[in-house]
C-alpha cells in the first residue's frame, strides 16, 4: 500500500513538473514572410471593423520586429483605444487597459523582450506625418517607446518631436475614423479623449497578403497601388 502511494505521488510531482515546464517554455517568435510576391500584415478586429497594417520594414526594423512579435503572442487581444482624438489620431497598445483600474490607462507597455524594456529612436529623418501612419507612441523620453502605438488621421507637419513610424493603414482608415469620434472623457496634459464606450482591439491577426494590393485608406487616404514600395 505504501508503494502504491509513494507511486502515485511520483507520478503527481512529475505531472505538476512537466505542467511547470510547459508554462516556461519562452514565447515563440515570429518573422516576416520570405515568400516571394507575399508580406505580412497585422490585421487589428475593434469594435468598429477591421483595420490592417502593412509595415514599414526596411525603414524601422526594430519597431516592426516588436509589433509583430507582440501581435502575434496575443499582446494586444482584448486591450483597447485609450486615447481618441478626431482628425489627429487613436493610440492603444496599452497592457494596463486590461485591468480595471481606468486611472492606469496610458501608462503601461512594454517591448516583447519582457517588462521595463524600450526600444530606441529609429528613421528620426522622417519628414512630415501622414493620414495612416502608424507610430509607436512614447514618453517625453525619445527612446522609451514600447507597445503603445497611434494611428494618425491627418497630415502633419510635425509633432511634439520625432516618432518612429513603422506601418501604415492600408485598408480600414475610416474605421480608424470612427474610433476617433467615440465621445468621453477628457485626458489631461495629453490632449484626446478616453472613450465612454470602450473601443477594443478584440485580436491582432498576422496574415500574409499578395503585395499588388489596393489600399482603400477611403477618403482623405493615400491609395496605394502596390503593397511593394
Amino acid at each position: 500500500m505504501a508503494q502504491k502511494q509513494f507511486i502515485l505521488s511520483l507520478l503527481i510531482v512529475t505531472w505538476l513538473a512537466f505542467l511547470a515546464s510547459c508554462s516556461n517554455e519562452p514565447a515563440k517568435d515570429f518573422t516576416l514572410t520570405d515568400e516571394a510576391g507575399y508580406e505580412t500584415v497585422a490585421r487589428l478586429e475593434t469594435t468598429q471593423g477591421p483595420i490592417t497594417i502593412r509595415f514599414h520594414s526596411e525603414r524601422a526594423p526594430a519597431h516592426v520586429a516588436n509589433f509583430v512579435n507582440l501581435c502575434g503572442r496575443g499582446f494586444y487581444n482584448g486591450t483597447y483605444f485609450h486615447r481618441v482624438s478626431p482628425e489627429f489620431l487613436i493610440q492603444g497598445g496599452d497592457p494596463n487597459t486590461l485591468d480595471d483600474d481606468f486611472a492606469n490607462d496610458g501608462l503601461g507597455g512594454h517591448t516583447y523582450a519582457g517588462p521595463q524594456t524600450t526600444l530606441r529612436l529609429e528613421a528620426p529623418d522622417h519628414s512630415g506625418y501622414s493620414r495612416g501612419d502608424v507610430a509607436m507612441a512614447r514618453t517625453s523620453q525619445v527612446n522609451s517607446a514600447g507597445s503603445q502605438f497611434f494611428i494618425l488621421l491627418s497630415e502633419r507637419a510635425s509633432l511634439d518631436g520625432p516618432y518612429t513610424v513603422f506601418g501604415e493603414v492600408v485598408i480600414g482608415i475610416e474605421v480608424a475614423d470612427r474610433i476617433s469620434e467615440e465621445p468621453g472623457a477628457p485626458i489631461g496634459g495629453l490632449g484626446g479623449f478616453n472613450p465612454e464606450v470602450p473601443q477594443y482591439i478584440e485580436e491582432c491577426v498576422l496574415e500574409e497578403l499578395p503585395q499588388k494590393v489596393k489600399g482603400g485608406l477611403g477618403p482623405g487616404g493615400r491609395e496605394k497601388e502596390t503593397m511593394d514600395q
